[in-house]
């Protein structure tokens, strides 16, 4: 099973629970900044219009876009492999700053090696965190 699209909400509160993998995470609908921690798989932002922050988790899921917004989004790399790609007109980083081994990023190829034993890829990233470990940055 997989192959699952989620679009969120911008009222956060939800759960995503995809099924095997190739399940996406949208969060086209987002204006304000966005934390997307793929670690601890939680999505945090702010809402405008609705009471502020927000908190939705999920499982399972191997993209994640990205708000729409000038907020931008954040990006936390986290086990497995997993696509991250910005959207909007916000800066949107991508942070291995959690990451238990070392990292190596190329952004000429839009892929990480993510220091947590898989390789990850990305699109329209404009600002990247190493780890505290050994990293390398591929321009």
């Amino acid at each position: 099973m997989g192959d699952t699209t989620f679009i969120a909400s911008s009222a956060g509160g939800l759960t995503f629970t995809g099924q095997g993998t190739g399940n996406t995470l949208e969060l086209g609908s987002s204006t304000g900044l966005l934390t997307i921690d793929a670690d601890n798989l939680v999505v945090e932002g702010l809402q405008p219009g609705y009471g502020g922050a927000t908190t939705d988790t999920f499982s399972d899921i191997q993209t994640f876009e990205g708000n729409i917004g000038a907020g931008g989004t954040t990006f936390l790399g986290g086990p497995g492999d997993n696509a991250f790609e910005g959207e909007g007109t916000g800066t949107n980083t991508l942070s291995y700053a959690a990451s238990t081994g070392s990292v190596t990023i190329d952004a000429a190829t839009g892929t990480a090696q993510n220091g947590f034993g898989g390789t990850d890829s990305f699109s329209d990233i404009q600002s990247f965190v190493g780890s505290e470990r050994r990293q390398h940055l591929h321009q």
